[in-house]
């Protein structure tokens, strides 16, 4: 779903009998994909083939309102162009792999269920995570969010951050391990970024659940 005062032109490759529905409605772009005859949202058999969609945002749009990505499976792109200004993204991703790259957002809050995301841009103001496995990456970025907070069950999380970060950690944890490379550094006042967490576990892997760089 992308909310934008302008014009999305979508342009969308299917076979058999995929159906790709498109929909407008108060300025809202809904694309929506599902197999034939009543098929599961967003998943594809491999007996079905593929499917490929690009939206594409007009120069003339200076911001999206919101951005929402509900992803089952598969692979996505989203790419901001260094130009693209977003009040709030969601993303909710049962399986597969997202990227996002050079966008600029007020906030975000991610919902991964399992698979990949990697989120490179910035993030104003807050970055909420709710993990139950999987693994996320943030960043590079010029500056962190004010306030990054959410849970994670299991998986893997790397935030990287400006080094003159004034970072300020509360994580409760049942579990697993918690790595803070701003321990021993005050940062930069006005760069401050409080980070609040609950981590019940981590996966089965000998790797740190976050680290800040």
């Amino acid at each position: 779903v992308v909310q934008v005062a302008g014009s999305v032109s979508a342009a969308v490759e299917h076979y058999h009998r995929a159906i790709m529905a498109c929909s407008t409605n108060d300025g809202v772009l809904s694309v929506n994909y599902m197999e034939g005859d009543g098929g599961l949202s967003g998943c594809s058999l491999g007996t079905w083939g593929s499917k490929d969609v690009e939206v594409l945002i007009p120069e003339s749009a200076a911001s999206l309102e919101r951005f929402v990505l509900e992803a089952a499976s598969g692979e996505y792109g989203i790419d901001g162009a260094d130009a693209m200004l977003c009040e709030k993204m969601e993303l909710d991703v049962a399986s597969g792999s997202v990227s996002v790259s050079q966008m600029s957002v007020t906030d975000l809050e991610l919902s991964l269920t399992s698979g990949n995301v990697a989120y490179e841009g910035s993030v104003a103001k807050t970055l909420h995570i709710d993990q139950a496995s999987g693994e996320f990456h943030f960043g590079p970025c010029l500056s962190a969010p004010e306030t990054i907070s959410g849970s994670l069950a299991s998986g893997h999380i790397v935030l990287e951050l400006p080094a003159n970060t004034a970072l300020t950690a509360q994580v409760d944890k049942t579990s697993g391990n918690f790595t803070n490379d701003f321990a021993d550094s005050a940062g930069d006042p006005s760069h401050s970024c409080e980070l609040s967490f609950d981590i019940i576990s981590v996966s089965l892997l000998p790797e740190i659940p976050f680290m800040m760089a």
